[in-house]
């Protein structure tokens, strides 16, 4: 547990220092695709061991720095297909956030997830920007970490 307690405050550390001019005004949407891993806490007692996911989701502002967010995640191994929905809190003005999302298993319903995590955007240029997550999943005891490229308008 050790191990994993300083890696994480230091990804902490940096997301939350590297706060920037966020693209999360009312009525504005956000894509993106991204793709990572997912890292249990508890060897050969979670599904999700060894696996890889890859994510496409939307997110909508329906408030200044609030946003719904629906989409799918894959996951390599038992080639799993997830619905994706939740929110995404960016408190301030930065490009920090906080979000939670209920994974739903499209084949098995007995596969589903809750996550909680924080992740920071990295504006690239007005409608492109980098993003990196990481999210604790709740069911599968789990740290997720994800990265990847966003469009907004």
């Amino acid at each position: 547990m050790k191990r994993i307690i300083s890696p994480l405050f230091l990804v902490i550390f940096i997301l939350t220092a590297t706060l920037g001019i966020s693209q999360s005004d009312k009525g504005q949407f956000y894509i993106s695709g991204t793709t990572g891993a997912i890292f249990p806490f508890q060897k050969n007692t979670t599904p999700f061991k060894d696996k890889l996911i890859v994510g496409l989701e939307g997110n909508y502002f329906v408030s200044n720095g609030i946003s719904i967010t629906g989409g799918v995640d894959y996951l390599t191994g038992g080639e799993q297909t997830m619905a994706v929905f939740g929110t995404r809190m960016y408190p301030g003005s930065g490009s920090f956030y906080f979000r939670h999302k209920a994974m739903v298993n499209v084949k098995n319903r007995r596969s589903n997830d809750f996550l909680l995590g924080l992740g920071n955007d990295f504006q690239i240029n007005d409608i492109l920007a980098a993003e990196l997550n990481v999210d604790y999943h709740f069911i599968y005891q789990a740290l997720g970490v994800k990265f990847g490229l966003a469009l907004t308008f």
